[in-house]
């Protein structure tokens, strides 16, 4: 696991740190398909097709990224800080150290549920709008709490289940480590304590209690040398990512 943040995600964050610290940018898409490596094993990030300044960033119902990376207030229409960018992190963060594929189990799971249920029974309702558990929230201006598109026709499976899980996402805080069965396991996905408070940080529904990628390079730069004193390995150099 450390020699996976060594090689990747340490690098990932300190281009994450010239990015926001030096240039105020907001990459808006951080995932590992945007992740790369060149001839020498540094780490490029790709893909600056939805990166901008966060001065530009002025729309608050612009949605950019990739749903299992999307920060809980882009998904509401709170807009953008470059703090999305940390919540993404997170996410990837989890991944690398865990090896799962964030909310894989979810998903499957309210497929399987969607496949056995119909959609007048009480799950159906329950989750939009009808239950008395259910949140009766705007959550964003993309009316996510109903089986019907805005011109009233259905909603396909596929966009139904995202649009739940979006909602629960906002509203319940879901977080990889608390899919399904997962939750219980965080312990030994992610068996460093100070990897999964850095996690859940990271992933924090408000924003501003997310640390910078600032505060994030130095605490990854301690774990990794304490490892290597750990382990008496005093050859493993971090990556640093050329910019």
């Amino acid at each position: 696991m450390y020699r996976r943040i060594e090689s990747s995600v340490f690098g990932i964050a300190k281009g994450m740190e010239y990015l926001s610290k030096q240039k105020n940018i907001v990459l808006r898409d951080l995932k590992p398909g945007n992740v790369g490596f060149d001839y020498d094993g540094n780490v490029q990030l790709f893909d600056f097709g939805m990166a901008r300044n966060i001065d530009e960033c002025t729309d608050p119902d612009e949605i950019c990224g990739s749903p299992r990376y999307l920060a809980p207030e882009v998904i509401s229409g709170k807009g953008y800080t470059l703090k999305v960018d940390v919540y993404s992190f997170g996410i990837l963060l989890f991944q690398v150290c865990s090896l799962q594929m964030p909310y894989e189990e979810y998903l499957n799971n309210n497929i399987n549920t969607m496949n056995n249920q119909n959609r007048s029974s009480s799950w159906w309702k329950n989750i939009f709008g009808g239950g008395s558990n259910s949140k009766n929230k705007n959550t964003s201006n993309n009316n996510i709490y109903t089986t019907t598109n805005c011109d009233g026709t259905p909603k396909d499976q596929r966009t139904v289940i995202m649009d739940e899980f979006y909602r629960r996402v906002v509203d319940t805080e879901l977080r990889p480590a608390s899919s399904s069965d997962n939750g219980s396991n965080f312990d030994s996905m992610v068996p460093c304590p100070q990897l999964r408070q850095l996690i859940e940080e990271c992933w924090h529904n408000d924003p501003t209690k997310r640390p910078s990628f600032e505060d994030i390079v130095p605490r990854l730069q301690i774990l990794l040398d304490q490892h290597r004193l750990c382990n008496g390995n005093s050859t493993m150099k971090p990556y640093y990512p050329i910019m």
